[in-house]
């Protein structure tokens, strides 16, 4: 996300209040820990954590300390550090965050919930089906839960479109086209989403096209079909 995209949010969460939310937080909150001093972060996480009651954000670490260090002061996140590994080894984290580049998610999402972190991994969860697999059989072995962070497929809104779409109301689906833009400007050119060796590219970053199909019209006995060729491979 660019300046120009934050700017918006920013002018959004004002517009709307968001910045003067303040949910009074339960005794025993989901602890997160964040992997990158992204630029997604507040919109992704910060502004939905700040009005959620069983959520807190504890440290934030970037590559540099400094990063870390200015989105923490920014955003009022009581620790940062200058190293993952470093914020990994926090006992009190309960979950982490990875907004990294698509590349990236599968190492520090096995990384993390090997030491018996939780994970929430943005979108897309790997950069190719095998990294999938083994994120998913990480957290098999680990008990911990590795979620891809479409975060749409929450909203009723959703449900009530598939629940509409399942029981054949309106009749059986023929065709489904699917499309998503970005305004200009929303990335820059040199972007991450743009660079192919970090496993960039519009059918990663904007696979909500596929997440969303699959989602519609994907019937049960796929997703039962595709768990048991899985559960076949582990055997």
């Amino acid at each position: 996300m660019s300046h120009i995209a934050e700017f918006l949010t920013g002018i959004n969460n004002w517009y709307n209040s968001v910045s003067n939310i303040r949910i009074p937080k339960t005794a025993n909150p989901v602890r997160f820990g964040v992997l990158s001093a992204a630029l997604i972060n507040p919109t992704a996480l910060f502004d939905p954590v700040r009005t959620h009651p069983d959520a807190v954000i504890v440290p934030v670490a970037a590559r540099e300390l400094a990063k870390a260090q200015a989105q923490a002061t920014k955003y009022g996140i009581p620790r940062a550090y200058g190293s993952y590994d470093e914020l990994l080894a926090q006992a009190d984290i309960d979950a982490v965050y990875i907004p990294l580049p698509n590349s990236l998610h599968c190492e520090w999402a096995i990384k993390a919930m090997g030491m018996g972190k939780h994970v929430l991994i943005e979108k897309p969860i790997a950069s190719n089906a095998d990294e999938a697999r083994q994120i998913l059989a990480c957290a098999k072995e680990t008990g911990r839960v590795a979620l891809e962070a479409f975060h749409w497929q929450f909203h009723p809104a959703a449900h009530v479109v598939k629940s509409l779409v399942d029981s054949g109301r309106y009749g059986s689906v023929l065709f489904i086209s699917t499309s998503l833009y970005l305004p200009v400007g929303t990335m820059p050119r040199d972007d991450i989403r743009f660079k192919y060796d970090l496993a960039g590219g519009a059918c990663m970053d904007l696979a909500y096209v596929f997440s969303a199909t699959r989602y519609y019209i994907g019937p049960a006995e796929c997703d039962v079909e595709i768990a048991r060729k899985l559960n076949a491979n582990d055997e």
